[in-house]
């Protein structure tokens, strides 16, 4: 398996007890994951995400480029033992 920080363009498959991913990486930085329970045809799986992967990694450069700002935090007093 590749760490995040080797992803580059992955495309991978992995098989598990109880089914099947198809891991595309999206934008540089995102991994589309595809999970089916039965087996599933590679190249009909490809040809669908070439498709789309202009218009996801369109809609993926349209996110915020920040997180939005941090939600006010609470203090709560601690007893002394």
């Amino acid at each position: 398996r590749k760490t995040p920080s080797s992803l580059g363009s992955l495309r991978q498959l992995e098989r598990f007890a109880s089914g099947e991913a198809f891991i595309r990486s999206l934008a540089g930085i995102y991994l589309l994951v595809l999970v089916f329970e039965d087996t599933f045809s590679e190249l009909r799986v490809e040809g669908v995400v070439k498709r789309a992967r202009g218009h996801l990694e369109e809609r993926l450069a349209a996110l915020p480029p920040e997180d939005p700002p941090p939600k006010g935090g609470r203090l709560l007093p601690m007893r002394e033992p």
